[in-house]
Protein backbone atom coordinates (compact mmCIF):
# COMPACT_ATOMS: atom_id res chain seq x y z
CA UNK A 1 0.00 0.00 0.00
CA UNK A 2 2.82 2.44 1.04
CA UNK A 3 4.42 1.72 -2.23
CA UNK A 4 1.33 2.20 -4.45
CA UNK A 5 0.70 5.66 -2.59
CA UNK A 6 4.67 6.62 -3.20
CA UNK A 7 3.81 6.19 -6.66
CA UNK A 8 1.05 8.17 -7.07
CA UNK A 9 2.82 11.00 -4.88
CA UNK A 10 5.44 10.59 -7.05
CA UNK A 11 3.21 11.27 -10.01
CA UNK A 12 1.75 14.03 -9.03
CA UNK A 13 4.66 15.44 -7.82
CA UNK A 14 6.11 15.25 -11.19
CA UNK A 15 2.96 16.26 -13.24
CA UNK A 16 2.43 19.50 -10.82
CA UNK A 17 6.06 20.37 -11.16
CA UNK A 18 6.15 20.12 -15.20
CA UNK A 19 2.76 22.51 -15.03
CA UNK A 20 5.36 25.99 -15.52
CA UNK A 21 7.60 24.52 -18.00
CA UNK A 22 5.01 23.28 -20.15
CA UNK A 23 3.73 27.37 -19.42
CA UNK A 24 7.17 28.59 -20.31
CA UNK A 25 7.30 26.42 -23.84
CA UNK A 26 4.72 27.91 -24.24
CA UNK A 27 5.60 31.19 -23.68
CA UNK A 28 8.81 31.08 -25.28
CA UNK A 29 7.21 29.61 -28.68
CA UNK A 30 4.91 32.50 -28.78
CA UNK A 31 7.67 34.56 -28.50
CA UNK A 32 9.37 32.85 -31.15
CA UNK A 33 6.12 33.18 -33.24
CA UNK A 34 5.90 36.70 -32.90
CA UNK A 35 9.64 37.35 -33.80
CA UNK A 36 9.09 35.77 -36.97
CA UNK A 37 5.92 37.24 -37.51
CA UNK A 38 7.63 40.52 -36.97
CA UNK A 39 11.03 39.49 -39.59
CA UNK A 40 8.55 38.76 -42.15
CA UNK A 41 6.82 42.31 -42.18
CA UNK A 42 8.82 44.62 -44.66
CA UNK A 43 9.96 47.41 -42.64
CA UNK A 44 8.81 50.72 -43.48
CA UNK A 45 12.15 53.21 -44.96
CA UNK A 46 13.67 55.37 -42.45
CA UNK A 47 13.83 58.87 -45.22
CA UNK A 48 17.64 60.10 -44.49
CA UNK A 49 17.24 63.30 -42.33
CA UNK A 50 19.47 65.70 -44.98
CA UNK A 51 16.99 64.54 -47.97
CA UNK A 52 14.28 65.06 -46.01
CA UNK A 53 14.99 68.71 -46.04
CA UNK A 54 15.92 69.30 -49.49
CA UNK A 55 12.35 67.39 -49.99
CA UNK A 56 11.14 70.31 -47.93
CA UNK A 57 12.67 73.39 -49.26
CA UNK A 58 11.62 72.69 -52.88
CA UNK A 59 8.09 71.89 -51.04
CA UNK A 60 8.49 75.26 -49.69
CA UNK A 61 9.98 77.28 -53.27
CA UNK A 62 6.47 75.60 -54.68
CA UNK A 63 4.13 76.76 -51.97
CA UNK A 64 5.84 80.32 -51.94
CA UNK A 65 4.25 82.43 -54.95
CA UNK A 66 7.13 84.68 -55.17
CA UNK A 67 9.36 82.13 -56.71
CA UNK A 68 8.63 81.46 -60.48
CA UNK A 69 10.12 79.60 -63.60
CA UNK A 70 13.35 80.96 -65.32
CA UNK A 71 15.82 79.47 -67.50
CA UNK A 72 18.15 82.63 -67.42
CA UNK A 73 18.05 84.03 -64.17
CA UNK A 74 17.48 80.55 -62.56
CA UNK A 75 19.77 80.50 -59.38
CA UNK A 76 16.84 82.08 -57.29
CA UNK A 77 14.36 83.50 -56.14
CA UNK A 78 13.37 81.73 -59.55
CA UNK A 79 14.26 78.36 -60.92
CA UNK A 80 14.15 76.14 -63.48
CA UNK A 81 13.78 72.69 -63.35
CA UNK A 82 17.62 71.42 -62.40
CA UNK A 83 18.79 74.52 -60.33
CA UNK A 84 15.30 74.08 -58.22
CA UNK A 85 16.83 70.50 -57.89
CA UNK A 86 20.38 71.39 -57.18
CA UNK A 87 19.71 74.58 -54.95
CA UNK A 88 16.91 72.02 -52.45
CA UNK A 89 19.80 69.72 -52.07
CA UNK A 90 22.72 72.37 -52.00
CA UNK A 91 20.87 73.67 -49.23
CA UNK A 92 20.45 70.65 -47.51
CA UNK A 93 24.02 70.41 -47.06
CA UNK A 94 24.82 68.18 -49.94
CA UNK A 95 27.66 69.10 -51.64
CA UNK A 96 26.28 69.95 -55.12
CA UNK A 97 27.06 72.92 -57.65
CA UNK A 98 23.46 75.19 -57.94
CA UNK A 99 24.52 75.86 -61.71
CA UNK A 100 23.77 72.02 -62.82
CA UNK A 101 21.86 71.36 -65.49
CA UNK A 102 19.56 68.46 -66.81
CA UNK A 103 23.06 67.14 -68.51
CA UNK A 104 25.10 67.58 -65.75
CA UNK A 105 23.01 66.74 -63.31
CA UNK A 106 23.99 62.82 -63.03
CA UNK A 107 27.47 63.23 -62.69
CA UNK A 108 27.21 66.52 -59.85
CA UNK A 109 24.86 64.17 -57.95
CA UNK A 110 26.51 60.69 -58.72
CA UNK A 111 30.04 62.87 -57.46
CA UNK A 112 28.01 64.24 -53.80
CA UNK A 113 27.44 60.04 -53.15
CA UNK A 114 23.85 59.49 -54.84
CA UNK A 115 23.32 56.46 -56.83
CA UNK A 116 22.18 56.71 -60.55
CA UNK A 117 19.46 54.10 -61.35
CA UNK A 118 17.53 52.87 -64.58
CA UNK A 119 13.89 53.65 -63.87
CA UNK A 120 13.58 50.05 -64.85
CA UNK A 121 15.46 49.00 -61.88
CA UNK A 122 14.17 50.53 -59.22
CA UNK A 123 10.93 51.64 -57.45
CA UNK A 124 10.82 54.98 -56.89
CA UNK A 125 10.55 56.73 -53.23
CA UNK A 126 10.31 60.18 -51.31
CA UNK A 127 13.43 62.17 -52.21
CA UNK A 128 14.06 60.14 -55.50
CA UNK A 129 15.30 62.76 -58.39
CA UNK A 130 13.65 61.65 -61.61
CA UNK A 131 15.63 62.66 -64.57
CA UNK A 132 15.65 62.42 -68.26
CA UNK A 133 19.27 64.31 -69.64
CA UNK A 134 19.31 67.00 -72.18
CA UNK A 135 20.17 65.54 -75.28
CA UNK A 136 20.53 67.39 -78.63
CA UNK A 137 17.65 65.44 -80.07
CA UNK A 138 15.37 66.00 -77.00
CA UNK A 139 15.56 68.72 -74.02
CA UNK A 140 16.07 67.37 -70.40
CA UNK A 141 13.75 67.63 -67.43
CA UNK A 142 14.09 66.68 -64.15
CA UNK A 143 12.01 66.53 -60.77
CA UNK A 144 11.66 65.30 -57.10
CA UNK A 145 9.33 62.52 -55.96
CA UNK A 146 7.25 62.92 -52.91
CA UNK A 147 5.97 59.66 -52.38
CA UNK A 148 2.09 59.18 -52.71
CA UNK A 149 2.25 59.70 -56.49
CA UNK A 150 3.22 63.34 -56.31
CA UNK A 151 6.68 64.93 -57.60
CA UNK A 152 8.00 68.68 -57.47
CA UNK A 153 9.12 70.61 -59.78
CA UNK A 154 9.97 73.58 -61.59
CA UNK A 155 7.79 73.56 -65.12
CA UNK A 156 7.47 76.61 -67.53
CA UNK A 157 7.50 80.32 -67.38
CA UNK A 158 3.69 80.83 -68.26
CA UNK A 159 3.68 84.34 -67.76
CA UNK A 160 7.16 85.71 -68.82
CA UNK A 161 7.29 87.57 -65.71
CA UNK A 162 9.35 86.93 -62.30
CA UNK A 163 7.62 85.02 -59.80
CA UNK A 164 5.00 82.60 -60.07
CA UNK A 165 1.74 84.05 -61.34
CA UNK A 166 -0.55 81.42 -61.26
CA UNK A 167 1.05 78.92 -59.15
CA UNK A 168 1.79 76.37 -61.43
CA UNK A 169 5.17 77.64 -62.46
CA UNK A 170 6.99 75.75 -59.30
CA UNK A 171 4.37 73.54 -58.19
CA UNK A 172 3.24 69.95 -56.41
CA UNK A 173 1.57 67.48 -59.61
CA UNK A 174 -0.17 64.74 -59.24
CA UNK A 175 0.98 61.44 -61.80
CA UNK A 176 -2.74 62.10 -63.25
CA UNK A 177 -1.81 65.67 -63.49
CA UNK A 178 2.11 65.60 -64.45
CA UNK A 179 3.14 63.95 -67.80
CA UNK A 180 6.44 63.46 -67.01
CA UNK A 181 6.28 61.14 -64.02
CA UNK A 182 2.87 59.97 -64.80
CA UNK A 183 3.76 58.57 -68.33
CA UNK A 184 7.10 57.69 -67.02
CA UNK A 185 8.74 60.48 -69.34
CA UNK A 186 12.00 59.71 -67.14
CA UNK A 187 15.13 57.45 -68.01
CA UNK A 188 16.97 58.25 -65.01
CA UNK A 189 16.36 57.90 -60.46
CA UNK A 190 18.88 59.65 -58.74
CA UNK A 191 18.73 58.48 -54.54
CA UNK A 192 20.95 58.86 -51.96
CA UNK A 193 21.86 56.09 -49.51
CA UNK A 194 24.77 57.55 -48.04
CA UNK A 195 25.64 59.10 -44.44
CA UNK A 196 23.91 61.71 -43.14
CA UNK A 197 26.63 64.04 -41.23
CA UNK A 198 27.90 65.84 -43.92
CA UNK A 199 28.13 69.51 -42.97
CA UNK A 200 26.30 72.13 -44.58
CA UNK A 201 28.30 73.55 -47.84
CA UNK A 202 28.36 77.10 -48.18
CA UNK A 203 25.94 79.02 -50.25
CA UNK A 204 27.77 80.78 -53.49
CA UNK A 205 29.31 84.02 -53.46
CA UNK A 206 28.67 87.11 -55.02
CA UNK A 207 30.89 86.06 -58.09
CA UNK A 208 30.10 82.71 -58.29
CA UNK A 209 26.71 83.48 -59.09
CA UNK A 210 27.81 86.54 -61.60
CA UNK A 211 29.80 83.52 -63.07
CA UNK A 212 27.09 81.14 -63.06
CA UNK A 213 24.38 83.67 -64.68
CA UNK A 214 26.48 84.27 -67.48
CA UNK A 215 27.57 80.64 -67.92
CA UNK A 216 23.10 80.14 -67.96
CA UNK A 217 23.12 82.67 -70.82
CA UNK A 218 25.71 81.01 -72.92
CA UNK A 219 23.95 77.29 -72.02
CA UNK A 220 20.83 78.65 -73.14
CA UNK A 221 22.26 80.21 -76.73
CA UNK A 222 23.84 76.68 -77.68
CA UNK A 223 20.12 74.78 -76.88
CA UNK A 224 18.97 77.58 -78.81
CA UNK A 225 21.12 76.82 -81.51
CA UNK A 226 20.92 72.60 -80.82
CA UNK A 227 17.00 73.01 -81.55
CA UNK A 228 16.92 71.49 -77.55
CA UNK A 229 15.14 74.62 -76.13
CA UNK A 230 11.34 73.71 -75.05
CA UNK A 231 9.37 75.51 -72.64
CA UNK A 232 9.42 72.80 -70.08
CA UNK A 233 12.59 73.71 -69.74
CA UNK A 234 16.28 71.89 -70.76
CA UNK A 235 18.12 72.45 -68.22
Amino acid sequence: MSKKLLSLFSVVFILLASIPFVGITVKAEDVQLEAAEQETQPEEAVQNPRVEAAVQWAVDIANDNTHGYNMIARLGPDYDCSSLIAAAFKNAGFAVSATLDTASLADGFVNAGFTLYAKEDVEIQRGDILLRPKTIEKGGHAEIYLGDNQCVAAVENYDNLPGDGDGNEIAIRTKETCPFCGEEDYIYVLRYEGQSDSEPTAPMSFWEKVVAFFQSIWDFFISLFNGTLTTTGIV
